[in-house]
């Protein structure tokens, strides 16, 4: 059986693609799937290449490309899942997978199709990624393995605020508090302004900053981390009470 490299971050490229053809001596191929799209915007394949949303993490690959001459094969798709799992089941998956879900990782893990990197990852050989992430891989000498590694820490649940906000309400002081921010909402309303703008009006792309949100509401309430545990192993009902009122709280 084929296994693959599972990757919750792109850095993991170099490692899991050196060790892999350190004895080859042709040149060799790697695939990577992830979720970011390769449309962009411009005149030349070059230019559509650079502005998209894959544009970084393509330039990243392009760097491992020029110093490892290891050519990259890259899919970008918004069901990594669905791809992923296909390629499993033909028995020809990607070299490397960029993971939006670590549920995903698990599954993997627990089936045997991925292949461990705790020879790949040597935290003492990595000096340009943070000390705090790779605190998070499990020590040495443990029976746990290492199956991907994350370098990217995303906060998506912040609240901008505008203090000269023309012709409109503004915030002088942000709220320290949930209630001191109900309460700003409320009288922003009151002196006829929009109190919120949400990033949702995509539909098929908006769940992710909604899920964020009530995952934060959830985890900061009394017996939050162990109710938010079992509702992501599917042992807490969408119906209880808990989460029923982290909804309720978001609006």
């Amino acid at each position: 059986m084929r296994r693959v490299a599972l990757a919750l971050i792109p850095v993991l490229l170099a490692g899991a693609g050196l060790a892999a053809c350190a004895d080859s001596p042709q040149p060799r191929t790697l695939s990577v799937v992830a979720s970011w799209s390769t449309d962009g915007e411009g005149d030349t394949e070059q230019e559509r290449r650079r502005s998209s949303e894959a544009g970084p993490f393509l330039a990243v690959l392009d760097a491992f490309t020029k110093e490892s001459k290891i050519r990259i094969n890259y899919q970008g798709t918004r069901d990594v899942s669905q791809v992923l799992r296909s390629g499993i089941d033909r028995g020809r998956p990607p070299d490397v997978a960029v993971l939006p879900r670590l549920n995903d990782l698990k599954t993997y893990v627990q089936s045997g199709d991925l292949y461990p990197l705790d020879d790949v990852l040597v935290p003492a050989e990595q000096p340009g990624l943070a000390r705090q992430l790779l605190q998070l891989t499990p020590p040495r000498g443990t029976h746990a393995r290492v199956y991907g590694l994350s370098v990217a820490v995303h906060a998506k649940s912040l609240v901008w605020y505008r203090t000269d906000a023309p012709g409109g309400p503004t915030v002088r002081r942000p709220p320290a508090t949930w209630a001191e921010l109900v309460a700003l909402t409320r009288d922003i309303e009151a002196r006829g302004g929009v109190p919120w703008c949400l990033g949702m009006g995509a539909q098929p792309q908006s769940g992710w900053p909604g899920t964020d949100w009530i995952e934060d509401i959830l985890l900061h309430r009394p017996g939050g981390q162990i109710v938010y545990q079992r509702w992501a192993a599917g042992h807490q009902a969408w119906s209880s009470r808990e989460v029923r009122e982290a909804w309720q709280a978001w609006g």
